[in-house]
């Protein structure tokens, strides 16, 4: 029992490890999305040096984040497997597997929209 509540607690950790980090990934881009659109539209010209800057910036960003996404896969399908293999849960770790699935379905469509969002990038 002690061995499955170390590795529940590591799968979890894992889990919160990945969402931190994209959470935080997200809230850089967004923020420097901002700066980018506030350039744009209040300066007259933006140097195409500047502009290549941001543009870079925000493909290594979508690069990231798509690596996060599917590191957090991993983690999520792990759970579920732990979830799926009669393993006993823990009180506190007990997730209903349909909400974990629908979250593997979130952050695939999570990686869709980042690619998507790449190809608008690098058509600017």
């Amino acid at each position: 029992m002690k061995e499955q509540n170390k590795e529940i607690d590591l799968l979890w950790e894992s889990f919160y490890f990945y969402t931190e980090q994209i959470s935080k990934e997200e809230i850089t881009r967004e923020d420097n999305l901002e700066k980018f659109n506030y350039l744009l539209i209040n300066e007259k010209s933006i140097s195409a040096s500047r502009k290549s800057v941001f543009l870079k910036y925000f493909k290594k960003c979508n690069k990231l984040l798509i690596h996060l996404y599917h590191k957090q896969k991993i983690s999520i399908k792990d759970l579920i497997n732990f979830a799926n293999s009669g393993n006993e849960i823990p009180k506190e770790y007990d997730v209903n597997i349909d909400s974990l699935n629908s979250l593997l379905e979130l952050t695939s469509s999570l990686i869709e929209q980042t690619l998507l969002y790449q190809k608008e990038i690098d058509e600017i």
